[in-house]
């Protein structure tokens, strides 16, 4: 009888112990899921003056650094050390820079391991490597700060699976603010167009239509403008040449205000890349009209 019930006792520790093992399993997963589905488009500043989403970085880099052209108009938007950066991520790694007044932010998907990795083989060689990162602790993240040879500084942090650098303290935390918070139950204007960005093509651009001031004369005299919103577009290389492509949605009444709009759309982005001529087309389809530019 002590016999059976010591092998009732044992059989129970042994189920128990393998629960408690299951369980802690299972959570463990559910924790790496949870961080694996941290998304990036959930911490981005819907605030700034645009956003550059690189899908391809190895071959952005190779098309943007090759061409002394290419390279120094990008280098207004996107600093040295950044674009430098780009052919040490995987060509399957998405990357996304957004640009504020303050300065730029770097958003990677890199785990604590590659993220040191690329900062210390890297990041610091690039930015000179004379005086080590000095680090902060900022709400419980360690912040890495790298001296820059022009007297600056590049700061970074890993949380949640995703790599965060950008050249502005202030920017920097801002974003670990909104990482710290936590993602919106729901999609954001922003969050909906960013949605439709087509993931197959080297990069996309977003843009925030006010910024652009696109105002046109109907037929009729009246005033059309674009809608407050975003403006998406997808890059591509056509022939050596830097392209876009993008869509809106088709309307008969506008008919004849594409080919104006894409024109002055091409205008507009020449005010920021001033060294780059351009061409457009457009082709209207049954729900939306593509406009394609592109500079030589």
């Amino acid at each position: 009888m002590k016999r059976y019930q010591r092998d009732i006792l044992i059989c129970l520790v042994v189920a128990l112990t393998t629960i408690g093992v299951v369980y802690h399993f299972l959570q463990r997963m559910h924790n790496e899921q949870v961080v694996h589905h941290t998304e990036i488009y959930a911490i981005l500043d819907e605030s700034s003056n645009g956003l550059l989403v690189i899908h391809r970085p190895a071959l952005f880099a190779q098309l943007m650094l090759k061409d002394s052209i290419r390279r120094n108009t990008f280098h207004h938007f996107i600093p040295d050390h950044f674009l430098s950066l780009l052919p040490y991520f995987p060509d399957n790694e998405t990357i996304h820079f957004s640009f504020h007044p303050q300065g730029i932010v770097c958003y990677a998907k890199l785990d604590q391991r590659k993220a040191i990795q690329l900062e210390k083989r890297v990041l610091q060689p690039i930015l000179g490597g004379d005086f080590p990162a000095q680090t902060v602790a900022w709400k419980q993240v360690h912040c890495r700060y790298y001296p820059t040879h022009q007297n600056g500084y590049i700061g970074c942090y890993q949380y949640d699976n995703i790599w965060i650098a950008s050249n502005s303290k202030h920017l920097l935390e801002q974003t670990l603010q909104r990482q710290l918070t936590g993602q919106t139950p729901s999609l954001t204007p922003f969050q909906q167009a960013f949605a439709t960005l087509d993931q197959q093509s080297v990069a996309n651009i977003m843009l925030p239509t006010e910024s652009l001031h696109m105002e046109l004369t109907l037929p009729d005299s009246t005033q059309w403008h674009l809608p407050t919103g975003w403006l998406t577009a997808d890059l591509f290389i056509e022939s050596q040449q830097l392209c876009c492509i993008g869509s809106w949605p088709y309307q008969a009444q506008l008919d004849s205000i594409y080919q104006p709009f894409a024109d002055t759309l091409a205008s507009r982005l020449s005010d920021l890349i001033p060294s780059l001529q351009y061409q457009t087309q457009v082709d209207p389809g049954e729900e939306r009209v593509y406009w394609t530019i592109c500079y030589h």
